[in-house]
């Protein structure tokens, strides 16, 4: 893993890798475990794709909007069966499968269709309300941690022993996020 770049904020660094990934670069970030401070580190696997990245982000505008982050998160209801549309907590009418929609249509109730979704049929009914290739992002942005032999470490101690090979390992001060 070779450094690119290092921020205090995990958004201008999401920014920065989907900047650097818009030129052909795998970047990758990672926050630093232990840190009270937020610190959030861009970067790629060879000195030389890092070197390009520097050049790339030097030129990326300072100010790139954080447009819609929010909308982007919420999952798309419509992806789901009508019949598990969930009862308004008030008035028991079916809600629309909208995670936009705040207030019941009938009676006006404050809602979270999303929660009420989980409450009544758990949270494995909205995985399939995100686009297929979103998890694959989120792996994309985790380091690859493993042992000399080739067992995945990620998910245990940042020391220890590897349960394959019985190798000792220690982990860079890196965390998955």
């Amino acid at each position: 893993m070779h450094t690119v770049a290092t921020y205090d904020s995990p958004v201008r660094a999401m920014q920065a890798v989907a900047y650097l990934r818009s030129h052909n670069l795998h970047a990758r970030a990672s926050s630093i475990s232990g840190s009270i401070v937020p610190v959030v580190t861009v970067y790629l696997n060879s000195q030389r794709e890092a070197n390009c990245a520097r050049t790339i982000l030097s030129k990326m505008p300072r100010d790139v909007p954080v447009t819609n982050l929010e909308s982007q998160s919420l999952p798309d209801l419509s992806r789901l069966p009508a019949y598990l549309a969930p009862p308004c907590p008030n008035c028991k009418r079916p809600l629309p499968l909208d995670a936009a929609i705040t207030a019941c249509p009938h009676c006006s109730t404050p809602v979270d269709t999303p929660a009420i979704i989980v409450k009544y049929h758990g949270p494995e009914k909205l995985m399939q309300c995100y686009p297929d290739d979103h998890l694959a992002i989120e792996s994309d942005m985790m380091p690859e941690i493993s042992c000399p032999c080739g067992y995945d470490l990620h998910g245990l101690p940042r020391k220890g022993i590897c349960p394959e090979c019985g190798t000792k390992y220690e982990k860079p001060g890196l965390q998955d996020w």
